[in-house]
This record gives structure tokens, sequence and C-alpha cells, in this order.
């Protein structure tokens, strides 16, 4: 009889931890890191992909395998792959400090992002640049969850950053009309902005209600004029 031998998809040498704990008992699978981040952030992977072995364990690091009772026990399935993707999913996994890095500068630039575009200076009504977004960051000392949203973070920072920086959510509702010679150009710019409402006129041109974030009206204006050449009609409600 052959016996079938097990082909590693990741490096073990390599891999890192991904542990699930309930009270005082745990268990573990041996992952690829970056593969493994990708899973908890709802990718659809392989599970042989992201396992450096197919299997779940009690420690890992001296080969003790957790017995179909442990997995009943802790997450309620006999299912080893099933348990490993739970594990991952549910877990907590030990990033390298590569990856750790990587994942914070990524949520630092989305965090930028969604408080220059959501958020205004109500002292000027315009968005705060981003250097003083960064440095009132910077004070308050933000820690971001590696493994959250930033989107799910965001009402949190505002509170840590409102002492430090006056900070106002505040959306613009506009109506655009573009003259017949330039609506089909302008179309996707109007439904990559979320726009609500559409009308086509008689005459070929296009009326457009929208709702943006205050602290990118200016860039859409700003793109819109410029594939009109200045020929557009905007009305602030």
């Amino acid at each position: 009889m052959t016996q079938q031998v097990h082909k590693t998809m990741v490096n073990v040498d390599k891999s890192v931890i991904a542990r699930y704990h309930r009270g005082h008992k745990g268990i573990e699978v041996l992952v690829d890191c970056e593969k493994a981040i990708e899973l908890r952030q709802g990718k659809d992977i392989a599970m042989e992909d992201v396992l450096a072995f197919p299997d779940v364990f009690t420690d890992s690091s001296r080969g003790l395998k957790a017995s179909d009772s442990d997995l009943q026990e802790l997450l309620g399935t006999n299912d080893r792959m099933e348990a490993a993707r739970r594990i991952i999913k549910e877990g907590e996994v030990q990033l390298t400090t590569e990856h750790r890095k990587h994942l914070r500068e990524e949520k630092h630039k989305q965090l930028l992002e969604l408080l220059h575009r959501n958020y205004i200076d109500p002292r000027t009504n315009a968005p705060h640049p981003f250097t003083r977004l960064e440095n009132a960051m910077a004070e308050a000392r933000l820690h971001l969850d590696e493994f959250k949203s930033v989107e799910d973070q965001l009402d949190a920072v505002v509170k840590k950053l409102q002492p430090i920086i006056p900070l106002k959510f505040e959306r613009k509702h506009l109506s655009v009309r573009i003259p017949a010679q330039y609506a089909a150009k302008c179309f996707s710019t109007l439904r990559g902005h979320g726009s609500v409402k559409e009308e086509w006129q008689n005459d070929g041109s296009l009326i457009a209600e929208l709702e943006l974030p205050a602290g990118i009206v200016d860039d859409f204006l700003d793109k819109l004029n410029h594939q009109t050449h200045g020929d557009i009609d905007v009305k602030m409600k």
C-alpha cells in the first residue's frame, strides 16, 4: 500500500501560529501569515494555501494533536478543516513584525482618507489638511486594531481626536446639470460617486442628484469641470 504524503503548501519554518482560546484550553494551527490575514479579511482562500500542516494541535511545537473531543468542546465540530478555518478567523494570528508594520501602515492610510473625506473643520467648513490630521493622530497616540476594519473603529477614533482637533461629520447634497455633449462622458463619474437620482432631459442633458462627503466635493467638481471644460451647472442643497 502506498502511503499518501501531504504536500505542504506553506513553508513550516516560515509559518506562524493561529490560536483559539476558551477558558484554560486552547488549540492552534500553523499558518502562512499573509494568507491567514487575507482569510480573516473575508477573502475566499483554500485551506491548503493557508495551513502549513493539515491538522489542529494543542501544542504545535511539541506536535501534540488536538483530539476530536477537544475540537467538539471548544468549537462544536469534529471537522478538522472547519475547525482550522474558525481558529484563524475567530482566534489570534501571531503576526510577524513585517506584517504587523504593513497592516498598521495600511490602516493609517485608510483612516486618513476617511477622515479627510467625511469630516470638516467646522471653523472653515473645509476638510483638514492631511498633515494636520496626521499630527493630531500622533498626538492622540492612536492604536488601530490590525484585524478590524477602519470603518468599525472610526467612531472611537473621532472621539479621541475631537479634544485635539475640531471634527464635524458633514455630507453635501448637490444637483448637477451636464450639457448633452458631455453627458455620456460624465455618466460613469456620476455613478462612481453614488448619484442618488438621474434624469435625462429632452435636450439630451443630464441632471443628477448626489449626496457626497463634504471632503470630496471639491475634487468631484474639479473632475466634472475638467470633463466638461467648465460647462456645468451645480446647485448645493
